[in-house]
């Protein structure tokens, strides 16, 4: 291989590196015209396939992956938020509550405050808790006492309301019944849970 074989070589690869004619030419001691004409005839390069051409596509790829990296850092970050939430307000996962409430997702953001099933829900709990009264309901727990009751109708029915069965402990799975309004709920001599109209 001859020495010009040689240069016209490391020209290619400086090229295919990225580097630009000017810098090329600088490199080798040829003019920027000599080294494109060089790339041209010899390998049949132009500019689009590499050289500052290139560079700026791999600038623009660098760019586009680090946003597209940054948005779903974000996302992730949006989702344990959300997921955060979930745990420490509904006592569930956000899966969970996002079934629950018709997958209805702006329930369960930031700046959208509560509505559907989980707004009734959290009015309830927080009812409850404005009372000094003891809760330790999930908003899976909770739906479900609704549903098993057979008055659910997209949310509590008119007539019908949650109730605890000893009202001396907290809100919680084994403390409570749904029960018509003006009535309530007890234990008889035998232990038998019975409901009795007030009056």
């Amino acid at each position: 291989m001859n020495q010009f074989s040689i240069r016209n070589e490391e020209i290619k690869t400086l090229f295919l590196e990225c580097h630009t004619l000017e810098e090329i030419g600088r490199h080798t001691n040829l003019t920027r015209e000599r080294v494109r004409q060089i790339l041209l005839r010899k390998y049949g390069l132009r500019g689009m396939y590499g050289g500052q051409q290139k560079r700026i596509r791999g600038n623009a790829r660098a760019k586009k992956l680090a946003e597209e990296k940054k948005a779903t850092e974000k996302s992730q970050q949006k989702k344990l938020q959300i997921e955060t939430r979930c745990c420490l307000l509904l006592g569930c996962s956000y899966e969970e509550a996002r079934l629950i409430n018709k997958n209805d997702f702006t329930a369960l953001g930031y700046g959208h405050g509560y509505n559907g099933i989980i707004g009734k829900y959290a009015a309830i709990k927080y009812q409850r808790l404005h009372r000094g009264e003891l809760w330790s309901l999930s908003l899976v727990e909770w739906h479900g006492v609704w549903i098993e009751s057979g008055h659910w109708d997209n949310g509590p029915s008119k007539g019908w309301g949650m109730t605890r069965i000893s009202m001396h402990d907290s809100w919680n799975i084994n403390n409570v019944c749904i029960a018509r309004y003006g009535s309530y709920w007890h234990r008889n001599k035998k232990g038998i849970l019975i409901m009795e109209e007030k009056g």
